[in-house]
């Protein structure tokens, strides 16, 4: 199994060096290493871009749309392995856990995703009013899924590297970080959702780039949409 590790990224100068070194010793020689950068306001583009001139193993590109789901979609695009993996540059999913979902083998093509809610969390390493809006996705995701509650606003991803060619552009234009589409895609094909327990620590340099007001909203819009469409489909 191949896979190709994107790793989005957009103001993590602090800790991105590091990150992929440690990236780079652990993936097997054949799999590929892919950085999406996002107009960073600090020297986060200079530093990706100087280290995969000194590492040919390592694809740097500048992605030209916004959004973390936008680089995603970017480094999809020059992926050419079998599957792919998100890997967050922040460092709030640990190291170890990401390594275990990328050294997962798959025997056949299903999704995994992080659950931050199961494993185990430093204190305020997730804001409150978050923690309630990722549970209350995660019991409404159960419910759409039919299976216990589910994690789906975590970034740590493996999927099929095809799997988002299949989304609706309904679904891709109106999620604002690619997690719903992810789950609501795979959920529309019939594949399995696997969630695996990952410990969440808070940040160690910046600022969050997740927008919480406007970003929930858009997600509960999206997913009462999601619901709708597949009540509809089961008629």
């Amino acid at each position: 199994m191949s896979v190709a590790v994107i790793v989005p990224c957009r103001n993590e100068a602090g800790e991105i060096v590091p990150l992929l070194t440690a990236i780079l010793k652990h993936i097997k020689p054949t799999d590929q290493l892919i950085v999406v950068e996002g107009g960073s306001y600090d020297p986060t583009w200079e530093i990706v871009s100087d280290f995969a001139q000194k590492n040919p193993k390592v694809l740097a590109i500048q992605q030209s749309g916004k959004g973390k789901f936008d680089a995603v979609l970017t480094g999809i695009s020059y992926a050419t392995h079998d599957y792919v993996m998100v890997w967050d540059a922040d460092g709030t999913v640990s190291f170890q856990d990401n390594l275990r979902i990328y050294n997962f083998d798959q025997k056949k093509d299903f999704l995994i995703t992080g659950d931050r809610l199961l494993g185990e969390r430093e204190p305020h390493a997730m804001q409150f009013f978050n923690l309630v809006g990722n549970y209350v996705f995660a019991v409404w995701w159960g419910l759409l899924l039919k299976r216990a509650p589910l994690d789906s606003l975590c970034g740590t991803k493996k999927f099929p590297r095809d799997l988002l060619s299949e989304s609706p552009n309904w679904l891709i234009q109106k999620d604002p970080y690619g997690d719903f589409t992810m789950i609501g895609t795979a959920m529309m094909q019939g594949l399995s959702i696997e969630s695996f327990s990952v410990d969440y620590a808070a940040r160690r340099y910046g600022k969050t780039n997740i927008q919480r007001w406007s970003g929930g909203w858009s997600l509960l819009k999206l997913i009462l949409l999601i619901s709708i469409r597949k009540r509809k489909n089961e008629k």
